[in-house]
């Protein structure tokens, strides 16, 4: 385990466990957002995780789309896609 990894899931994460810390992210999987997601699910730990998307991010069948403007070339369906 890196030294990273290791921070989040042996001090980062329990002290958000501990608190009933609200832990607020950009809602990627990638980076320290990806650290303190898996020490979460890694420690069991139940403290509230809230990934903020940016603007133009859509969700389309559980999978994370980044949306260019101008070149969106798919049809609305509200229960396909959830725009932001």
């Amino acid at each position: 385990m890196t030294n990273e990894k290791r921070l989040f899931t042996e001090v980062l994460a329990p002290i958000a466990e501990s608190l009933g810390a609200y832990v607020v992210d950009g809602a990627t999987d990638a980076g320290v957002m990806q650290l303190i997601g898996e020490a979460r699910t890694y420690i069991n730990a139940r403290f509230a995780l809230i990934g903020v998307r940016p603007e133009f991010i859509v969700c389309i069948k559980n999978a994370w789309l980044r949306v260019i403007l101008n070149q969106l070339n798919l049809l609305y369906n509200p229960s396909v896609i959830q725009l932001a």
